[in-house]
C-alpha cells in the first residue's frame, strides 16, 4: 500500500519496519504471558519493499 496507492495513503498511515516493531512488541507480549510469538509478514525484512 505504502507503494501502489501511495496517493491516497501518504500523510495519513504510517509503516514501521518490521523488525523494528517486534523489537518493541515481543518482549512487551512475553512480559504479559505470551510463550510463543508468531510474525507473519508479506513484505519480508529485506528492507526493499514497504
Amino acid at each position: 500500500m505504502a507503494i501502489w496507492d501511495k496517493n491516497n495513503v501518504d500523510g495519513k498511515l504510517k509503516f514501521p519496519g518490521i523488525v523494528e516493531q517486534a523489537q518493541k512488541y515481543v518482549p512487551e507480549m512475553k512480559a504479559r504471558g505470551a510463550d510463543v510469538v508468531v510474525v507473519s509478514a508479506h513484505s519480508g525484512t529485506s528492507g526493499t519493499s514497504s
